[in-house]
């Protein structure tokens, strides 16, 4: 009867199995047949990324991965790498980890794709994170489809944009290394100095232009009336660079922190510091 009850169990662990290996491959063929479509679409529309869009994402300046088989022009292959631009959102073709097949996950810029297969005008990718993902980023191992026409353009992108940071954060670098300007006190009129402060009127979501405790480069925060910033220097390419004044502000939640660095263009600081009629 043990004999009879063990086979038992082994029978129902393989058609288990048997049944979830369906139940994936549907997914990826579902995935492949309709989600290549909707991602090449919205892929067209993807606005162009900026210093600051990138976060701290796989260490995006510090860590450039080498690709045995970077992916350069032609058809793509079997073994093709490509390094992730952007941080996008991606559905799972097979579970992995804790992560089921069909769920929405987040790729990393920086992180390595590799061609595992093609389909029509997608192609299947195992993704590579070298740090610990956590909350909703995408897993080290997991599979999912990518356009074809993405993922020929993923590395290109990838390096325009980390030399356009790479300038501004030199820009920022030399505001920064000068002296902290005076501080001018509040500004009344005439031109705009390095050291002149301002009264925020207005709630702006702006981002991060420096690591402030653990909020990363490139975090979204929003301003709270009352607070106040202090001008630090101008760079031609992105406008004022301010730091923000709030000792009453938290490090956490969604509230710019106390310290917090971040460009305003021109049109940007009237808006954040004119009180609305």
């Amino acid at each position: 009867m043990k004999k009879f009850a063990a086979l038992g169990i082994v029978v129902v662990a393989i058609v288990a199995i048997l049944i979830r290996m369906s139940a994936e491959t549907d997914v990826e063929a579902r995935i492949r047949s309709e989600d290549i479509r909707q991602m090449t679409a919205d892929w067209a529309e993807e606005p162009e990324l900026s210093y600051g869009d990138f976060g701290d994402d796989c260490e995006y300046l510090r860590f450039r991965p080498m690709l045995q088989k970077r992916y350069r022009e032609g058809s793509v292959e079997i073994g093709h790498q490509a390094i992730v631009d952007r941080w996008r959102w991606i559905t799972l073709a097979r579970s992995v980890e804790k992560r089921s097949a069909g769920e929405s996950v987040g790729i990393s810029a920086g992180c390595v794709v590799t061609v595992i297969g093609k389909h029509g005008d997608g192609v299947l990718v195992s993704y590579e994170n070298p740090h610990f993902p956590s909350g909703s980023q995408c897993p080290s191992g997991a599979v999912f489809v990518l356009p074809q026409a993405m993922f020929k353009e993923m590395t290109n992108r990838y390096d325009t944009y980390v030399q356009q940071a790479r300038e501004v954060m030199t820009e920022i670098s030399r505001i920064l290394q000068e002296d902290e300007p005076a501080d001018l006190g509040f500004h009344e009129d005439g031109d705009i100095t390095p050291g002149h402060r301002f009264e925020v009127a207005n709630k702006m979501w702006v981002k991060l232009a420096q690591r402030v405790g653990l909020r990363p480069i490139g975090d979204n925060c929003i301003t709270s009336p009352g607070s106040h910033i202090k001008i630090l220097g101008r760079s031609d390419r992105k406008g004022w660079l301010v730091r923000y004044l709030d000792e009453q502000a938290p490090m956490y939640g969604t509230t710019c922190p106390d310290g917090a660095i971040f460009f305003l263009t021109y049109t940007e600081l009237e808006e954040l510091i004119c009180a609305s009629a």
